[in-house]
């Protein structure tokens, strides 16, 4: 074969598909291209450089554009003419309604919005009509096969019944809504009926002024169909004249319409109502504090504490809560007229019997009640401490307590320091307070008592003025509904009721308790700590709790998540020591620790299973399997002498059986495909905080070294050799 050819043909292959280092573009001096005015000179053309392999071509009030891949030295059209480019009428993707007038290259009509084929030919692109003249973007491929059109406005008509942008829509086009595009895309309000069919016309373009031709609008229009089941989706757009019709089953009201910036999608969702009111102003006695402002002037309209409205709500927070007013209105500076300024845009609780401090306790445990526009002030405790939210819509209001009070009899104590003494009237005079643990979202303290059934009170006040006022302090007093806390249900979480009587706690000790910022629940963890003798050496235990977000506490704590590479463990360790509810860990502790165990209410995630193969054991006793993994529970090789610490599989078949219940602990997870041959994950071998679980399998503690060769005793995280294995601690 002759070897020209064959070099030919390959420098065929080898070369790129053609494209343009520069567009030229000219045209009507009636517009602008990217901000250039033209003149029709082929000579001087508006040069437009590529961008990420496109040329973007501006045109405001479009009539006529002409672009070239040359530029003439003279005003020679038939140079200019060889590398000129126009749109041909196919387009690519796009169903278009056929019928619809268009006029061989004439623009822009069905070619809006779609992308369009290019071909080399000697002509310019014009608007079909003049009144069809608007913004568009011109986008071609740097290779010039392609075009897309994007429209820089829309123009709506529709039914009679229907609004636009809250303007009554109508079928005259040449007075019709104009809707620009903001941040890539077209939005727009429209009012439907409802319970009948309505109609918005979506065109890209509008005939001449007093001009009712219909062809022309109709060439430009898109169409879709909404219905209640596609409100808040995307919906395809077509090129058609039907127009966005709206069934008969989407509800009636007020709807934003947003159109992709291509013409490619509609969604249509309900419209976000702007709040009536976007301030609430407080006043009250002087002295309180509202929102951290303290009220000087007692009772004050004019100059009251502005409260905004932040993430669709109210949210008001009163120290020293005796008596508060709420307005959605504050008078004018020269005038304390309560009953035209003030009373009548005033908020308090919807009336009834128990309007005032039993109802603010009532309401104490985050129940909303209804609110009521009355000249009313709210009453609280004094003293007290609460937090208000009312809703956008004024329709509730809530009120949380910030602090909660605990009395209780004398063998009981309250963080270690305050013991009751004396008789229960005493004690609600001057109770032990728990401020709110914000980041918890809960109140959270230390009870310990030294007898059986030690009895211990919540409350969300104490009693007014000093006195031993009990019908004060029942309002606001929850409990259990058994009113017992017994041994069986330690660690559980238990529902909290409005109630005048204590709870018992049947076995003397120390808890640590967490009760639920709305006073929904609470929960008593045994303070199962203590110290520990672990001689000179680290232990390691597992952990869960099914029942609260914990915090684990001590000097030396450290939490890991577990997993699996190969036939190692991989700890990866956490930065924080909290467990959230469910889910299981590993935990390590230094030597003669005290671990702690605090219940929150954090809303934790647990770590997804990818991350850690740990999960929490049963609370009764019984066989747990589950299909497609082995489990491994935490044992030595031999108890007695402490050796062989790791994750041993179960039983053969790869389930647990736990004869006696293991609540509070966990075990190991691994995916089959890893497992299948492996019956033990060896910890670096040191005692641990097991419950005396040995295996049959013997097996002796094997030295750890790094990768030197130099034997470690507590390595640190990093790689070492292991009965001649790689290993990773982390």
């Amino acid at each position: 074969m002759n070897k020209s050819i064959i070099l030919s043909a390959m420098l065929a292959l080898s070369m790129p598909a053609f494209a343009a280092d520069v567009l030229y573009v000219n045209g009507n001096a009636s517009q602008t291209v990217n901000g250039q005015t033209p003149s029709w000179s082929v000579v001087t053309p508006i040069e437009v450089q590529p961008i990420d392999g496109k040329f973007i071509v501006e045109v405001k009030s479009f009539s006529d554009i002409s672009i070239s891949t040359v530029k003439a030295e003279t005003e020679d059209w038939t140079v200019w003419g060889t590398g000129q480019y126009c749109i041909s009428n196919w387009v690519k993707g796009v169903n278009v309604e056929d019928g619809v007038w268009q006029v061989g290259t004439n623009f822009p009509g069905k070619f809006v919005g779609c992308t369009t084929a290019l071909e080399k030919k000697a002509q310019s692109m014009g608007a079909a009509n003049a009144g069809m003249n608007g913004d568009y973007t011109f986008v071609f491929d740097q290779a010039l096969t392609q075009c897309q059109i994007l429209p820089h406005a829309l123009y709506l008509t529709g039914d009679a019944a229907a609004k636009i942008n809250d303007v009554a829509a109508n079928y005259d086009i040449s007075n019709s809504a104009k809707v620009s595009k903001a941040d890539g895309v077209f939005t727009f309000n429209v009012t439907i009926p409802g319970g009948v069919k309505t109609r918005i016309n979506v065109s890209t373009t509008t005939p001449l002024s007093g001009n009712r031709n219909w062809e022309f609008y109709n060439a430009g229009q898109f169409s879709a169909t909404i219905n209640s089941e596609t409100l808040g989706t995307a919906v395809d757009l077509a090129h058609a004249s039907t127009g966005l019709i709206f069934a008969d089953d989407v509800p009636a009201g007020d709807y934003t319409v947003t159109i992709s910036e291509d013409l490619s999608t509609v969604t249509v969702t309900e419209k976000a109502v702007t709040p009536a009111v976007t301030t609430l102003y407080v006043n009250g006695g002087e002295g309180q504090i509202v929102n951290g402002t303290t009220i000087t002037t007692d009772w004050t309209i004019t100059d009251p504490v502005a409260v905004p409205l932040v993430d669709g709500k109210f949210t008001i927070k009163v120290d020293k809560f005796n008596n508060i007013g709420i307005s959605t209105a504050k008078a004018e500076a020269d005038g304390e007229d309560w009953n035209k300024n003030w009373n009548p845009n005033k908020i308090g609780f919807k009336k009834d019997a128990t309007l005032g401090i039993a109802k603010a306790i009532e309401t104490a445990k985050g129940e909303p009640n209804e609110t009521d526009f009355s000249a009313t002030a709210l009453r609280g405790t004094k003293g007290g401490s609460y937090t208000l939210i009312i809703p956008a819509d004024l329709s509730t209001i809530t009120v949380l307590p910030n602090q909660i009070y605990i009395a209780g009899d004398s063998p009981v104590t309250v963080n270690g320091t305050t013991s009751f003494t004396g008789d229960w009237d005493t004690a609600i005079t001057n109770p032990h307070k728990v401020d709110l643990d914000e980041a918890n979202g809960v109140f959270a303290f230390t009870l310990t008592t030294t007898s059986a059934n030690g009895q211990v009170d919540f409350a969300t006040l104490f009693a007014n003025d000093g006195t031993t006022d009990w019908a004060s302090w029942s309002n606001g007093q929850f409990s259990t509904e058994d009113n017992t806390y017994s041994e069986a249900n330690i660690n559980i979480r238990k529902p909290l009721i409005k109630s005048t009587q204590a709870i018992r706690l049947e076995k003397a000790g120390t808890y640590n308790v967490a009760v639920a910022r709305d006073m929904s629940y609470v929960i008593l963890c045994e303070d199962a700590t203590g110290t520990i003798d672990t001689g000179t050496y680290d232990y390691y235990a597992t952990f869960s709790n099914p029942y609260s977000d914990i915090e684990l506490g001590g000097e030396g704590i450290e939490v890991y998540n577990v997993t699996v590479s190969g036939e190692q463990l991989v700890l990866t360790k956490r930065s924080d020591n909290k467990v959230a509810k469910g889910e299981g860990v590993l935990v390590k502790v230094s030597n003669n620790a005290t671990i702690s165990v605090k219940p929150i209410d954090a809303g934790l995630t647990p770590a997804a299973e990818s991350e850690n193969y740990l999960k929490p054991t049963p609370v009764t006793a019984g066989t747990v399997s589950e299909s497609g993994f082995m489990l491994y529970r935490l044992a030595y090789d031999n108890f007695t002498n402490k050796t062989g610490l790791g994750f041993y599989l179960g039983n053969a078949d790869g389930s647990i059986t736990y004869t006696t219940a293991k609540p509070y602990k966990a075990y190991l997870k691994v995916p089959t495909t890893m497992s299948a041959q492996i019956k033990k994950y060896l910890i670096n071998p040191k005692p641990t905080h097991v419950d005396g679980v040995s295996v049959t399998e013997q097996e002796s503690e094997q030295a750890i070294y790094d990768i030197s060769g130099r034997r470690v005793e507590n390595p640190a995280p990093g790689f070492y050799i292991q009965g001649n294995k790689k290993i990773v601690i982390r």
